[in-house]
Formats: C-alpha cells, sequence, structure tokens
C-alpha cells in the first residue's frame, strides 16, 4: 500500500490522514482508546489509553491500522488483532 492509497482509506473513515501522516493522533470514540499515532515510514503505531498509558507497537502494516480505524468496537479489534500481535513497549 502506498500512502495515497493509505490516505484515501484513513479519510475514507471519516479520520484525518494529514494529522495521521503529519505524526499527529487521532482520537477515536472508544471506551478504552483515546488516540492512535502512526508512522507510515516505520510501521510503528502507538496507542493511547483513556487511563494514560501508551504503548507502542512496532511492524504494525498500514492494512492493520485501518482495520482498526475501521472497526466497530475499537478497543475489540485492537484486543484481538494488535495488542499481542506486534513487538510492543511502553511508553
Amino acid at each position: 500500500m502506498n500512502k495515497n492509497q493509505f490516505r484515501e482509506a484513513v479519510d475514507g473513515l471519516g479520520f484525518d490522514s494529514e494529522t495521521l501522516l503529519d505524526g499527529g493522533q487521532v482520537m477515536l470514540g472508544s471506551s478504552n482508546l483515546f488516540a492512535l499515532a502512526y508512522d507510515f515510514n516505520s510501521n510503528t503505531l502507538v496507542v493511547s489509553f483513556l487511563n494514560g498509558s501508551s504503548y507502542e507497537y512496532t511492524s504494525v502494516p498500514e492494512q492493520e491500522v485501518i482495520g482498526l480505524l475501521g472497526a466497530g468496537s475499537h478497543g475489540s479489534y485492537f484486543h484481538h488483532n494488535i495488542r499481542l500481535s506486534y513487538p510492543y513497549s511502553r511508553l
């Protein structure tokens, strides 16, 4: 997936791709997840939780981020598809 395809997919889900691609966070309407940031070039996802903690996940493909943004339940998608599937560290 190239950057333009990623941009179109993110925008199509109602999120601001420019903010995300510029290293900013997009807010999620979730009962557990507060926001996420994604570095397209390094495939690094940073997830911030409502409790104030943040985790960095590496080697996360673009399609996984799009899946998370488009999920009916961001928290459930994160738990089942990302949480223990990619290397991570607490920030």
